[in-house]
């Protein structure tokens, strides 16, 4: 295959790639999707639930529990939680 060529494929991958993420960002701003920053502050083995912190403004945070089963069975808890 020519360089040329490959060149041409390298490219059109690329602007397939990014095509694809701008359209899941639009998806999820028109379906009322957010994704934010989140850590897990706090593990409680014995209810099985993760705390997490994630934040919301400049200033602003908000805090909840998080039910999440597979991490307990699995033993592998994620650094980020949202």
């Amino acid at each position: 295959m020519s360089s040329t060529i490959y060149g041409i494929i390298c490219f059109i991958i690329s602007i397939s790639f990014i095509a694809f993420l701008a359209a899941r960002h639009i998806i999820d701003l028109r379906n009322g999707i957010k994704r934010t920053d989140g850590e897990i502050i706090g593990i409680d083995h014995e209810n099985k639930t993760l705390r997490i912190r994630y934040r919301t403004g400049k200033d602003t945070y908000h805090e909840f529990d998080y039910h999440h089963l597979q991490c307990f069975a699995t033993g592998v808890f994620p650094k980020m939680g949202l």
